[in-house]
Parts: structure tokens; sequence; C-alpha cells
């Protein structure tokens, strides 16, 4: 908190022992040992002023209502609100105020009282909000706020329970009245749909409820779950009867594991209502052994502050504080565009397009070959854009003198020219719809020529835009692609093709190699699906004529049959079909059978007529 400090270990026994002897004077007994201040680690009382009497506790019922006089109101700030009342927990019948949402309140000492606290500079107590019981308040300006906080933790002195529980998880702990573990559990089931979260029973409880094996299991989970829990506080309950504090962590969906219907007696043993019930008022993790230790040592905490008196700086840490200032104040200012942000990368310095390169880029984002072509040939014919020809009956167009020149430049220069994105004519020349205004007759074949066009005019092809990337990089068509392998193959020498980016090169061998690659690879090819077709078409002839030997054996099976029961054979009583002279048939009872198949679905028919006459059916 602001403004304080945890004081020290010797600070916080001395305080102890003031409280203790402040509330035996406020029963009216003297105290039985004197006030034991630290020997060492602590401040000394500060000299006294002449004159000056130092505070005596009083010794009679007038001196005590004296002092209730002089206290000063006893604030109690927690977070978010101001006024603490400690009724942290929600019992749903809105009989006790509003819910308090602080975690630990901060109880400030009231600077006139008569204490050695003074002295050793303690002006606050911080402590958990749950260590207050349900419905107690702290009445401002009396001197029963100390008594009410000593009273709070004695009361939370003796055996503790500490139970999480969660989807799924169970942990629950008993300690002892000195913070010694007498008995502990986990418990761990699957409740919790792995891959969606959430639990099983709020699935069912939104209307929807699946079916499937994985539900099934995690209901399973859930009843063996509550069942468990049960069965460990009841065995735990003689202890749960003499814990003096019973602290929980537990969603409200789930409080029906320990609580019965409306907050009535239920496994815990206890109904809701019970003051020693506390819900724990700060969030904690997974249920463990380990978060239920960190939980209670949390709750259990009570730390004395001292305040902190403000200091005036020196004049050095006005002086650096200044100008740490101003350094942040600077840092805060967003930096200067910078169209080029890889120096590596960087080109020449952008100036204005002259008439030879806007001419060429013009020809390129148009798809006209023949332009390009001519341009190159002959670069002096477009050093000025043309004029248009004035229309019949009007005067001709003046040229205007506010409007710049175009710069003037060989073709040597104009092929290094860049935009503002960085690109020369090589990079439009190779992907012309980067442009805009591009029109669609610059496709692929158009690309191709004009890349071979513009590197035979002694284009750079390792020239790189703002955004790092070399003609050959910017080219998306395979066709643009190899017309820059094919110059490398015929121009090795010239340029360096691999800080380019630009492939091994190809020649005329290679590609005659490749294509005859291709070519075996297609013939290849149709030579399997040839085979495959060949295959498929012997294994339906296969089929057809199995089914067609497999008909010709049944008409044939029959045939026999039909001769055997002409000429009196006996016969199967199951599936009534005659025996060949050399059938062995099986007996039971008086009948005869050819399979036990046969015997089994006759004797079931045989139960069923004696069933149905037996009942007059």
């Amino acid at each position: 908190m602001e403004g304080y400090a945890v004081a020290s270990e010797a600070q916080a026994d001395a305080l102890g022992e003031q409280i203790r002897a402040e509330r035996r004077r406020q029963r009216g007994e003297r105290s039985r040992s004197p006030v034991r201040l630290p020997d060492s680690g602590s401040p000394s009382p500060p000299p006294e002023a002449d004159g000056a009497e130092s505070p005596t506790p009083p010794e009679d019922e007038d001196d005590v209502a004296a002092l209730e006089s002089e206290l000063h109101e006893l604030r109690v700030a927690s977070s978010p609100g101001e006024n603490f009342k400690p009724n942290y927990y929600d019992d749903d019948d809105g009989d006790d105020g509003e819910l308090v949402r602080g975690q630990q309140v901060v109880i400030e000492l009231p600077p006139t009282l008569p204490p050695a606290h003074l002295l050793l500079g303690v002006a606050a107590v911080r402590m958990s909000t749950c260590l207050f019981p349900r419905g107690s308040t702290i009445a401002s300006g009396t001197p029963a706020a100390l008594t009410a906080m000593e009273s709070a933790l004695e009361e939370c002195a003796g055996p503790q329970l500490v139970l999480l529980l969660r989807s799924g998880r169970f942990a629950g702990a008993v300690y002892e009245a000195g913070g010694r573990l007498a008995k502990h559990r986990t418990i761990t089931k699957y409740t919790t749909r792995r891959g969606q979260g959430g639990s099983q029973s709020a699935m069912d409880g939104s209307g929807k409820k699946p079916k499937s094996a994985g539900a099934s299991l995690r209901r399973a989970g859930e009843v063996a779950l509550r069942e468990e829990v049960a069965a460990t506080l009841l065995q735990w309950q003689p202890l749960i009867d003499r814990c003096s504090l019973l602290l929980l962590v537990c969603p409200k969906t789930m409080r029906d594991h320990l609580f019965g219907a409306a907050g009535a007696r239920g496994a815990l043993g206890v109904e809701m209502a019970d003051p020693r019930v506390r819900f724990v008022p700060f969030p904690t993790q997974r249920p463990t052994l380990d978060e239920a230790k960190r939980t209670r040592e949390k709750c259990m905490a009570l730390e004395l502050l001292v305040r902190l008196e403000p200091t005036e700086p020196t004049e050095e840490e006005a002086a650096a504080a200044a100008e740490a200032y101003a350094a942040a104040e600077a840092n805060l200012k967003p930096p200067a565009p910078n169209p080029n942000p890889d120096p590596n990368l960087s080109g020449p310095p952008l100036l204005p397009i002259s008439a030879l390169g806007a001419a060429l880029r013009r020809s390129l984002m148009d798809g006209n070959l023949e332009t390009l072509t001519n341009l190159i040939a002959d670069p002096n014919q477009q050093q000025q854009p043309p004029m248009a020809d004035p229309v019949e009956g009007e005067a001709a167009p003046e040229a205007d003198a506010a409007a710049p020149e175009a710069p003037q430049a060989s073709l040597r220069e104009a092929l290094v020219e860049r935009d503002e994105a960085g690109r020369t004519p090589l990079h439009l020349a190779a992907n012309p719809a980067a442009v805009g205004d591009a029109s669609d007759d610059a496709d692929a074949e158009f690309s191709s020529e004009a890349v071979t066009a513009l590197l035979s005019a002694g284009a750079d092809p390792g020239a790189r835009d703002w955004r790092g990337r070399s003609p050959y990089q910017a080219a998306t068509a395979k066709a643009v692609r190899d017309a820059f392998r094919r110059y490398r193959g015929a121009h090795e020498g010239d340029w360096d093709w691999d800080a380019a980016a630009v492939p091994e090169g190809l020649t005329a061998a290679a590609e005659s190699e490749a294509a005859a690659r291709r070519k075996a690879k297609a013939k290849e090819k149709r030579k399997r699906q040839k085979a495959r077709r060949k295959e498929l078409a012997q294994i339906e002839r296969d089929s057809h004529d199995a089914a067609k030997v497999a008909e010709t054996e049944r008409l044939k099976r029959e045939a026999e049959e039909e001769e055997l029961r002409k000429a009196g054979a006996p016969k199967c009583d199951g599936c009534e079909k005659p025996f060949k002279p050399d059938d062995v048939p099986f007996f039971r009872l008086d009948y005869q059978y050819c399979s036990t198949k046969c015997i089994a679905a006759h004797k079931r028919q045989l139960m069923a007529e004696a069933a149905a006459k037996r009942f007059g059916r």
C-alpha cells in the first residue's frame, strides 16, 4: 500500500505484547508482565522535549472515558470500497448487507493510542477479510477496534479445515491448532470435456445431453467425485466438529457437494450459515495439497505496516529526475518515416523520372512490345512527350510555362531509375501487374520478351526494390522466370546471377534434355495408365466368369436335389434338402439333419411350437 512498509519481526512482537496489555487494561486487569521492547534492531524512543510528558496508561475509568473521547475514528479500507464491513460471505439471502469483494483490509491505528506501537512506528495492520466472522462490524470512534481484531484472531486460532473443490478435482486438509497437518486427501476424476472445456453437468444443464461414450464417462466421474468427497468428509467429521475455521474454495454450482438444499446440513456436516464457514476471497489455482497450504498461509497472514515519511529530494536527485523525464519524452516522439529501411538494399537516390524512363514504363504497362524495342533501339526519339494535335477550328494549345520539363537521360540512366517503391523498369517488365494501371495485354509472353529486351539493353538483374526483391523474385509467371534463366545461360559472365537470385541458366541442350525427360515421363505415365486399365478389365472379366461359374453350379445342384426328391430319398428335417447317397446325416431324437446349423434352427422351431401349444395359441 502506498505510504506503508511491512514492519520488522521485532516490531511485530513488541506491538503484539502491547495489544494484549491494552486489552487486559480495558478489562480492568493488571498486566502480569511489563512491555518488552526489542533489545536491538528496533528504533529507540525519541527524546522527550522540555516540559513534555510521556503518555502513560490511564489507571481509572475516568481516564478510560477520556481516552475514548480522544481516539480518532478507526478507518478500515478495503478494495474496492472504503468502509469495511467484514461480510465477505454471500449467503444468497441479502440480509447481511452488500458483499465486500476485497481480499485484504488495512486497519489504520489511531495516532493517540497509548501503547508503544507509536514509538515503534507501526501505523496499520493488514489482514485477510476471511478472518472476521460473518456479520461482525467494527464501530467507529470506540476503543474496541483492537479488541475486535484480536478476538477475530483468537477465534481462528484453533484447528482449521481447508477445502478446495473444482470440476473434477478436490483437495482437503485439516490443521491442528499449532499448524501441524493432521489429515489431507486429493481426488481427481474425469469430468471436464478436454477439447471444448466446461463440465459435463454444465453441458447437460444447457439442454444438450450428448449420448457419447465420453459423456457417459464424465457423468460417472461426477457421481464418483461427489461420493468420494462425501465419504472423506464423513470420515473427518470428528475433526471438523472441533475446527474453529472452515476455509472453502467452491463455486456456487458445486456447493451442493458440501451443503444440502438451501444451505442446510450436507456432506460437510454443517450448515452454510455456520459462523465458522468462510469462503476464500481471492482466486486460487488447481486444487492440490500445495495449493491448500498456500491458501491457508495467505488467509492467516497478518502484516504490521510502518508509515513511510516523505523526504525532499536533493538538488542532484531533482536534476537527474528532470533529465530522465526529458529523455523519456524524446523517446516517445515517433521516428521519421524511412522509405528505404535496409541500407544494404539501397539503390540510387530517388530522382525525377526522365522522359525516356517514363516512356519505357508506359510501354511496359500498356504491353506494347514494339514501342519498347523502338525506345531501346533509338532512345532519342522520346526525350519529350509529344504534343497533342490541335482540333480543326481551334487554336493550337500553348505549352504550359509552369509545367516542369522532364529531365533528359541516357538509356543506361533510364534503366536504373526507380519509382516510389524502388522498382526499376526490369521489375515492371517481370511483373507489370504490380502497377495498378497496367493493361490486360501485359501477359506472360509479353513480359518474357520485355525482360529479354531490357537485359540485352543492359538492365541490372541484381537491382533490389525497397522490399529487397530482385526482378527475378518479383516475377510470378514461369515463362518470365525461364526468360531470366535463358539469358543467364547465354550470358553467364555478364552479371552476378547468384546475387540476383536467378537459378542455374537454361541452355538449348538443357531445355531439350528437360523436354526429353518430360516426354519420357509422360510416356511412362500413359503406359502405367494403360496397364492399369487392362488390369481392371481382366478383374472385371474374372469376376464375371466367377459369377457365371457359381450360377452354373447352383443350377446343377438344384437339378440334383430335384431328382433325389423324385426318387424318394430321405431329406433334412431342418432345411428339407434331400440327402445324397454318400451323405452322413446328424441324428437328434427322431430327426435327422444335414448340418449342425439345421439342428439348432429346428430345435428352436420345436420349442416355439411347444410353447404355443402350452399357452393355447
